[in-house]
């Protein structure tokens, strides 16, 4: 049964790499491809933190849309975008969240990559839909690994906070 899952999973991420490959050579072609001491390539803390409170605490929806203009906002990026993005990510979690126990490890750092994956990408996709400029797919494709490394720093304190007061607020 073990090896069977893993054969699955296993071929789950040859599909994703498979469509990261498509997403390289298909629909970025005329991005630019180099990345310099200018461009941005930072772990995405907001995204971190919001999943960390959708799987803990299921914020309701109007909490994820004020929470994506606020970071429309702050990126200076066109309204409601990081809002539809999040929603989106929102319901699609919310939905997969019944077929997994979100809550053990292992599965919630998968589940965080898809997430993620999602997020990053449905974004980048908006922005280009809307004519913007962006960074590169290798610079998407950078922050997305420092997203993913990242997420295990900020994960180890946010659990032993949540721990420490559900211990001790009552």
């Amino acid at each position: 049964m073990n090896m069977k899952f893993s054969t699955n999973l296993l071929g789950t991420v040859y599909i994703m790499l498979l469509f990261e490959f498509c997403l390289f050579t298909i629909i970025f072609p005329l991005e630019n491809f180099r990345i310099n001491l200018a461009s941005t390539i930072f772990p995405a803390f907001e995204v971190i933190l919001l999943y960390y409170f959708i799987t803990y605490c299921q914020p309701s929806f109007l909490v994820v849309f004020l929470l994506g203009m606020f970071f429309d906002q702050l990126y200076s990026m066109p309204i409601g975008t990081n809002s539809l993005v999040f929603i989106t990510a929102n319901i699609i979690l919310n939905f997969t969240s019944k077929f997994f126990l979100v809550k053990n490890y292992i599965t919630n750092f998968i589940i965080f990559c898809f997430y993620y994956f999602f997020v990053l990408h449905f974004r980048y996709l908006l922005m280009l839909i809307k004519n913007l400029t962006s960074q590169g797919y290798l610079t998407i494709l950078m922050q997305y690994f420092t997203t993913i490394f990242a997420y295990h720093l900020l994960r180890i304190p946010l659990d032993k906070s949540l721990e420490y007061l559900r211990k001790y607020a009552k």
